[in-house]
């Protein structure tokens, strides 16, 4: 120090490792930047993507629910009860529309579809523990569109006998005089690609058709339950 100034020296080579620190940071701010919009680019294809596969579920489930409003389209399926299902013939059985039916824009396409009648009545018990596991395996992972899912009895006057009793079939299945409505099981279902790990992607549609007595009149049908299911 002299007469009370500091002196300051500059120290050399410091304005280049500025330069140098300012460079490096920077490259990592490029990079990042390049790394987020490489990555929100190819999530926005994907979500693009997706959304392609969900229209046409959507539209592949309307075209069902539709069949199901005409008029002498779809009857109810009759006694589907024990003595025909078994767990290896429960999901044909139970069936009552598929792929056959649909619009010719479907064929082949790698959709599918299928309505399932709920009005029935299946008792596992009845068949050995080694068939349940077989049928387990069976139906699980890649083949959950045959799964089982709940019987939803029908809306409907029952029939009675003379002692005032609500009359049954030989496995306990309620007898109706006359049904108002009835419940079925929508499923739509596609096979995705590899980047969507080879999952499947179904629409899973619990549905009410009203009038169903009436087979000659077109019938309303409402959507009680959606499920989009991944597996």
């Amino acid at each position: 120090m002299t007469g009370g100034i500091i002196e300051m020296r500059k120290r050399r080579g410091a304005s280049l490792l500025n330069v140098m620190v300012f460079l490096m940071f920077a490259v990592m701010v490029t990079a990042q930047v390049f790394f987020f919009s490489k990555s929100s680019s190819d999530s926005l294809a994907e979500e693009r993507e997706i959304m392609v596969y969900r229209l046409n579920l959507n539209s592949l489930v309307e075209e069902a629910k539709g069949r199901l409003g005409e008029a002498n389209t779809i009857v109810h399926k009759t006694d589907l009860d024990t003595e025909q299902l078994t767990y290896a013939s429960f999901s044909n059985d139970a069936k009552i529309f598929d792929d056959s039916n649909v619009d010719v824009k479907w064929k082949n396409s790698g959709y599918h579809v299928r309505i399932y009648d709920l009005d029935y009545a299946f008792d596992g018990n009845s068949f050995s523990t080694a068939e349940r596991i077989d049928w387990t395996t069976k139906y699980s992972g890649a083949y959950k569109h045959r799964k089982l899912f709940a019987a939803m009895p029908p809306i409907g006057t029952l029939e009675y006998d003379d002692e005032g009793n609500v009359k049954r079939n030989g496995i306990g299945k309620l007898i109706y005089d006359s049904v108002s409505e009835r419940f079925y099981l929508i499923r739509a279902w596609t096979q995705l690609p590899e980047n969507f790990f080879n999952a499947k992607l179904m629409y899973q549609v619990l549905v009410r058709r009203d009038n169903d007595e009436a087979m000659d009149t077109t019938h309303t049908v409402d959507v009680l339950s959606f499920q989009e299911v991944w597996y």
